[in-house]
């Protein structure tokens, strides 16, 4: 089964956004706190995408979307950020990401997430 990465520090705060995205496709979830957490789930899982907060304790997203790039660049990225979207956009410029989400991602963003991949990748 392909997944989903969720990394954050505060994964409690991206309970509602986990559970739509388990209720709205059939993938795994997998939690991770840190960017070597997620660098680690990356090397092992073969994740279809990942959800990425804005700022991980070892580093910050921006930062673990460079590495992931270099590692696979197939992964689906969506970053959190509340971030002016033209300060966002020039931050992230070139690093492919499918989509902004906010600092605490709602349903909403999930069913966004789910739509893009299911348009980007081969998930029913």
């Amino acid at each position: 089964m392909r997944s989903i990465v969720l990394v954050s520090p505060l994964l409690d705060r991206w309970q509602e956004f986990a559970h739509a995205l388990k209720a709205g496709i059939q993938v795994g979830i997998i939690n991770a706190r840190s960017g070597n957490e997620a660098l680690e789930a990356a090397r092992t899982a073969n994740p279809v995408a990942m959800a990425i907060d804005v700022q991980l304790g070892d580093m910050s997203g921006v930062d673990l979307v460079k590495r992931l790039l270099r590692l696979n660049a197939m992964i689906n990225i969506a970053l959190a950020s509340d971030e002016p979207e033209e300060h966002f956009h020039a931050k992230t410029e070139g690093l492919g990401i499918l989509m902004k989400l906010s600092s605490i991602p709602n349903s909403a963003e999930a069913a966004g997430l789910i739509a893009c991949l299911r348009q980007v990748t081969e998930l029913p």
